[in-house]
């Protein structure tokens, strides 16, 4: 994932997503695999863009997992995050909902496509502490913004 578009995750969520949730769609959730739940996506736009981190040395750097995958017709997703083994994981990600390879932003920097991160909201760019969470078998949960 890009500075750029790590820059453009500076913001914090303002608000939660004002979408019903529709029935989720799920892809193959390989055993042993930890859980990423995303809600809030925009069905059938684009794609979503995730990278998961395993360590504060690598966050923003290097993923230990990172895919891309069409938006999904529903407005929740759960994909297995095959690969990550560290007891500690951070997410960032966004959907790409043009399809252009980048988070567009308005002319102020603020994302004007839906972005989240794992772990707790913060003022500027997501850092390792913020977005750490448990790799426990419960599903990483995500709101898209």
């Amino acid at each position: 994932m890009s500075i750029h578009t790590m820059l453009a995750l500076a913001v914090s969520a303002s608000l939660a997503s004002l979408l019903a949730p529709a029935q989720a769609q799920t892809a193959p959730e390989p055993l042993n695999c930890p859980v990423l739940e995303l809600q809030g996506v925009k069905p059938g736009e684009g794609s979503l863009r995730i990278a998961v981190y395993g360590s504060a040395e690598s966050f923003n750097k290097k993923p230990v997992f990172s895919v891309t995958v069409a938006a999904p017709a529903a407005s929740t997703y759960r994909l297995g995050l095959c690969g990550v083994s560290s007891a500690e994981a951070a997410v960032t990600l966004f959907q790409d909902t043009n399809d252009n390879g980048k988070m567009d932003t308005n002319i102020i920097g603020i994302p004007s496509e839906p972005w989240g991160a794992s772990g707790r909201p913060v003022m500027g760019p997501p850092s390792w502490d913020a977005a750490k969470v448990a790799v426990n078998g419960q599903p990483i949960v995500i709101k898209l913004n």
